[in-house]
């Protein structure tokens, strides 16, 4: 009795799925998503959907992304927005939490995956092989989970209200 009635008097935090989703917006395309490992003379660099910080002697530093590299870094990261439509209707109440993890889980190693796909296939003879042999460009994707870990955060620690609507295992 005493339980059921400190529940009641204690506030709950409901977020609202539109602050979360723009939350969430903001940070898909600020955090990155992979350490760019360039397997012939190219630079290294963390990778972000609109910047990317570049470690290499002749440049240095953040730089926002050109349209070439933002439409290439859309196709590593197109799963976040899954991520994010996942996330929203986890606080709409539209899906499981386990639904949304899942999917954040495969768009945090999505880079990884293609990466992995690539190097299997050089070594299969799909692709040109890389450098030093042809082209001097092949990155590997490292994923940094920073928006999983974000993610997580959010839907253990701030859950929505589930008293009045309760979604279906299965979904």
């Amino acid at each position: 009795m005493e339980n059921s009635q400190n529940k009641k008097n204690k506030p709950s935090l409901n977020p609202s799925p539109l602050l979360i989703g723009i939350v969430m917006t903001i940070l898909v395309f600020f955090l990155p998503f992979a350490y760019r490992r360039d397997l012939g003379p190219g630079p290294d660099s963390v990778m972000a959907l609109i910047w990317e910080y570049i470690e290499a002697p002749w440049q240095t530093g953040f730089w926002f992304v050109r349209g070439g590299i933002f439409l290439t870094s859309l196709i590593y990261t197109f799963p976040r927005f899954i991520f994010l439509y996942r996330i929203i209707q986890f606080y709409s109440l539209k899906k499981s939490r386990s639904s949304a993890i899942k999917t954040g889980i495969l768009s945090a190693f999505f880079p990884g995956l293609i990466s992995l796909v690539g190097i299997v296939g050089w070594q299969l003879g799909w692709t040109q092989p890389p450098p030093p042999i042809s082209d001097p460009w092949f990155p590997v994707y490292i994923p940094l989970p920073a928006l999983l870990i974000i993610g997580l955060l959010l839907v253990f620690l701030l859950p929505p209200d589930r008293s009045k609507t309760e979604v279906e295992p299965g979904k």
